[in-house]
Protein backbone atom coordinates (compact mmCIF):
# COMPACT_ATOMS: atom_id res chain seq x y z
CA UNK A 1 0.00 0.00 0.00
CA UNK A 2 1.26 3.47 -0.61
CA UNK A 3 1.19 6.60 1.00
CA UNK A 4 -2.34 8.40 0.85
CA UNK A 5 -2.99 12.30 1.20
CA UNK A 6 -4.31 11.37 4.89
CA UNK A 7 -0.41 10.05 5.92
CA UNK A 8 1.93 11.53 3.34
CA UNK A 9 5.22 9.39 3.42
CA UNK A 10 8.75 9.76 2.23
CA UNK A 11 10.18 8.41 -1.32
CA UNK A 12 11.17 4.65 -0.83
CA UNK A 13 8.81 3.67 2.43
CA UNK A 14 5.73 1.78 2.50
CA UNK A 15 2.43 1.50 4.49
CA UNK A 16 2.57 -2.94 5.52
CA UNK A 17 -0.46 -2.78 7.17
CA UNK A 18 -2.69 -1.10 9.17
CA UNK A 19 -4.51 -1.74 12.54
CA UNK A 20 -7.49 0.27 14.52
CA UNK A 21 -7.39 -0.06 18.11
CA UNK A 22 -9.26 1.46 21.24
CA UNK A 23 -6.42 3.90 21.67
CA UNK A 24 -5.95 5.05 18.17
CA UNK A 25 -4.41 3.95 14.75
CA UNK A 26 -1.07 1.31 14.53
CA UNK A 27 0.46 1.69 11.42
CA UNK A 28 3.23 -0.68 10.13
CA UNK A 29 5.84 1.17 7.76
CA UNK A 30 8.43 -0.96 5.95
CA UNK A 31 11.41 0.73 3.97
CA UNK A 32 12.07 0.01 0.85
CA UNK A 33 15.49 1.58 -0.63
CA UNK A 34 17.92 -1.14 -1.76
CA UNK A 35 20.89 0.59 -0.59
CA UNK A 36 21.02 3.60 2.41
CA UNK A 37 24.18 5.90 2.67
CA UNK A 38 26.55 6.15 5.91
CA UNK A 39 25.71 8.98 8.11
CA UNK A 40 29.99 9.30 8.68
CA UNK A 41 30.99 8.49 5.30
CA UNK A 42 28.61 9.32 2.79
CA UNK A 43 29.26 5.88 1.11
CA UNK A 44 26.35 3.42 -0.13
CA UNK A 45 25.66 0.42 1.31
CA UNK A 46 23.31 -2.26 0.46
CA UNK A 47 24.73 -5.03 2.79
CA UNK A 48 22.08 -5.63 5.55
CA UNK A 49 23.02 -6.22 8.98
CA UNK A 50 20.03 -6.72 10.53
CA UNK A 51 16.63 -4.72 10.60
CA UNK A 52 14.53 -3.42 14.13
CA UNK A 53 11.23 -2.05 15.02
CA UNK A 54 11.09 1.59 15.71
CA UNK A 55 7.55 2.99 17.97
CA UNK A 56 6.78 6.69 16.59
CA UNK A 57 4.24 8.77 16.97
CA UNK A 58 2.87 10.97 14.53
CA UNK A 59 -0.03 13.70 14.21
CA UNK A 60 -3.25 12.51 15.21
CA UNK A 61 -5.50 11.48 11.92
CA UNK A 62 -8.95 11.89 12.10
CA UNK A 63 -9.26 12.50 15.75
CA UNK A 64 -7.76 9.73 16.32
CA UNK A 65 -4.11 9.10 18.51
CA UNK A 66 -1.59 7.45 15.51
CA UNK A 67 1.01 5.08 16.29
CA UNK A 68 3.55 4.32 13.90
CA UNK A 69 5.56 1.08 13.60
CA UNK A 70 8.56 1.51 11.28
CA UNK A 71 10.93 -1.55 10.20
CA UNK A 72 14.41 0.13 10.27
CA UNK A 73 17.32 -1.75 8.70
CA UNK A 74 21.12 -1.45 9.71
CA UNK A 75 23.79 -1.85 7.13
CA UNK A 76 27.39 -2.79 6.97
CA UNK A 77 29.57 -0.04 6.03
CA UNK A 78 32.14 -0.97 3.55
CA UNK A 79 34.32 1.82 3.46
CA UNK A 80 37.52 0.50 5.21
CA UNK A 81 38.60 4.24 6.65
CA UNK A 82 35.12 4.77 7.94
CA UNK A 83 34.66 4.54 11.74
CA UNK A 84 31.08 3.29 11.85
CA UNK A 85 31.20 -0.46 10.72
CA UNK A 86 27.02 -0.73 11.37
CA UNK A 87 24.73 2.02 10.82
CA UNK A 88 21.09 2.63 10.62
CA UNK A 89 19.37 4.04 7.71
CA UNK A 90 18.44 7.87 7.48
CA UNK A 91 14.36 9.17 6.95
CA UNK A 92 15.77 12.62 7.06
CA UNK A 93 12.77 14.38 6.17
CA UNK A 94 10.22 11.85 8.41
CA UNK A 95 11.70 11.09 11.60
CA UNK A 96 14.99 12.66 13.29
CA UNK A 97 17.68 9.94 14.39
CA UNK A 98 16.82 8.89 17.78
CA UNK A 99 13.38 10.80 17.68
CA UNK A 100 10.25 9.19 18.86
CA UNK A 101 8.36 11.20 17.51
CA UNK A 102 8.11 12.18 13.91
CA UNK A 103 9.12 15.36 12.82
CA UNK A 104 5.48 16.22 11.25
CA UNK A 105 4.52 15.83 15.16
CA UNK A 106 6.73 17.86 16.54
CA UNK A 107 5.79 20.62 14.14
CA UNK A 108 2.02 20.52 14.92
CA UNK A 109 3.19 21.00 18.97
CA UNK A 110 5.72 23.62 18.25
CA UNK A 111 2.78 25.37 16.48
CA UNK A 112 0.02 24.74 18.95
CA UNK A 113 2.71 25.82 21.51
CA UNK A 114 3.49 29.07 20.16
CA UNK A 115 -0.04 30.07 19.23
CA UNK A 116 -1.08 29.68 22.78
CA UNK A 117 2.22 30.07 24.81
CA UNK A 118 2.36 26.49 26.08
CA UNK A 119 -0.02 25.75 28.98
CA UNK A 120 -2.53 26.52 26.02
CA UNK A 121 -1.03 24.30 23.68
CA UNK A 122 -1.10 21.78 26.31
CA UNK A 123 -5.01 21.88 26.74
CA UNK A 124 -5.37 22.14 23.33
CA UNK A 125 -3.11 18.92 22.20
CA UNK A 126 -5.74 17.42 24.83
CA UNK A 127 -8.09 17.92 22.26
CA UNK A 128 -6.56 16.34 19.58
CA UNK A 129 -5.71 13.07 21.45
CA UNK A 130 -2.24 14.07 22.94
CA UNK A 131 -3.00 14.02 26.04
CA UNK A 132 -1.89 15.62 29.25
CA UNK A 133 0.10 13.08 31.71
CA UNK A 134 -2.55 13.50 34.45
CA UNK A 135 -5.53 12.58 32.28
CA UNK A 136 -7.33 9.35 32.63
CA UNK A 137 -6.50 8.24 29.13
CA UNK A 138 -2.42 8.00 29.99
CA UNK A 139 -1.54 4.54 29.63
CA UNK A 140 2.11 3.80 32.21
CA UNK A 141 4.52 3.69 29.94
CA UNK A 142 3.47 5.81 26.53
CA UNK A 143 4.65 9.47 27.00
CA UNK A 144 2.17 12.03 26.70
CA UNK A 145 2.37 15.68 25.77
CA UNK A 146 2.86 18.41 28.24
CA UNK A 147 3.45 22.04 28.88
CA UNK A 148 6.54 21.97 29.45
CA UNK A 149 7.13 19.61 25.78
CA UNK A 150 5.33 23.05 24.55
CA UNK A 151 7.76 25.41 26.10
CA UNK A 152 11.14 23.20 25.37
CA UNK A 153 10.17 23.46 21.58
CA UNK A 154 9.61 26.91 21.66
CA UNK A 155 13.08 27.77 23.55
CA UNK A 156 14.53 25.60 20.88
CA UNK A 157 13.43 27.34 18.38
CA UNK A 158 14.62 31.03 19.83
CA UNK A 159 18.35 29.86 21.83
CA UNK A 160 21.22 28.90 19.28
CA UNK A 161 22.07 25.15 19.00
CA UNK A 162 24.96 25.41 20.51
CA UNK A 163 24.00 26.96 23.79
CA UNK A 164 23.29 24.52 26.46
CA UNK A 165 19.63 24.62 28.08
CA UNK A 166 21.22 24.34 31.91
CA UNK A 167 20.46 27.01 34.42
CA UNK A 168 22.40 27.63 37.74
CA UNK A 169 20.59 26.49 40.65
CA UNK A 170 20.56 28.38 44.31
CA UNK A 171 21.65 26.55 47.76
CA UNK A 172 18.22 25.01 47.68
CA UNK A 173 17.83 23.50 44.54
CA UNK A 174 15.33 26.45 43.33
CA UNK A 175 16.85 28.48 40.41
CA UNK A 176 18.53 31.75 41.48
CA UNK A 177 17.50 35.56 41.24
CA UNK A 178 20.69 36.18 39.46
CA UNK A 179 21.13 32.52 37.72
CA UNK A 180 22.87 32.45 34.22
CA UNK A 181 22.75 30.39 31.69
CA UNK A 182 26.00 27.91 32.23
Amino acid sequence: MESTPLLPLPEGMLIDRMQITEKGLVIALVATHPTSRCPLCSQPSSSIHSHYCRSLRDAPCAGRRVQLSLTCRTFYCRNPLCQRKVFTERFPDFVEPWARMTIRSCEQITCSGLATCGKGGARLAGDTDHAPNDSPSHSGSTRCLCWSDSLSRERRLFLPAWLPLRYDLGELGEPSRGGSLA
